[in-house]
């Protein structure tokens, strides 16, 4: 017990809990190395687009709907009714940003689909701005800049027939995820798990 007028020793900041910034930072960083390795899977597995679409979609509900299910019961379809209009909209667009993800490694390399890919959180910010009035600093205007032209480098030579359509579904898949993060920040009130 410290004594009186002493003050307490503060944990160095390792200890303490982790801020927002923190966690956000060491989730993206599980998040891309638990879906690093997908791509690769998807070339691997010797199937047609909708096929792997339907499985795809059926272990997503398998691992994500069924568990909360069983976990709120009655609550679930509140829940789903809560979720609107924006719900059906983040639903649609998650769809369409897996259908463009396995359309694109389909039809161009996997470097070049996960090059686009990339530039998802620069057009969340665009598109935040667009529809949420969200201010977009100077250095990510730069940053747009700069990853569009990386992306141009990157992708010129690959502008033939189907590695074409490839890279245009890459560019979906970018478009549909920032448009999805962009409704689920638009309803922060909102439990919009069911849209998943």
């Amino acid at each position: 017990m410290p004594e009186e007028g002493s003050h307490p020793v503060s944990p160095p900041p390792f200890m303490t809990a982790p801020s927002s910034h923190l966690k956000g930072l060491l989730l993206t960083g599980a998040g891309i190395l638990v879906l690093s390795p997908d791509s690769l899977l998807v070339r691997l597995i010797g199937t047609d687009v909708w096929t792997l679409l339907f499985w795809r979609g059926l272990l997503l509900f398998a691992a994500l709907f069924l568990p909360l299910c069983l976990h709120r019961r009655r609550q679930m379809m509140d829940a789903c009714r809560r979720t609107g209009k924006a719900g059906l909209l983040a639903g649609a667009l998650l769809a369409g940003s897996t259908l463009c993800f396995v359309q694109a490694l389909t039809h161009t390399t996997v470097a070049n689909t996960l090059i686009i890919i990339g530039a998802g959180p620069l057009a969340a910010a665009l598109l935040g701005r667009l529809f949420l009035g969200e201010p977009v600093a100077t250095r990510t205007y730069l940053a747009i800049g700069a990853a569009l032209g990386g992306i141009w480098i990157t992708v010129s030579g690959d502008l033939e027939g189907g590695r074409f359509l490839g890279n245009l579904c890459a560019g979906g898949t970018a478009l549909s995820s920032a448009g999805y993060l962009v409704v689920l920040r638009r309803t922060r009130g909102v439990d919009m798990t069911p849209a998943v």
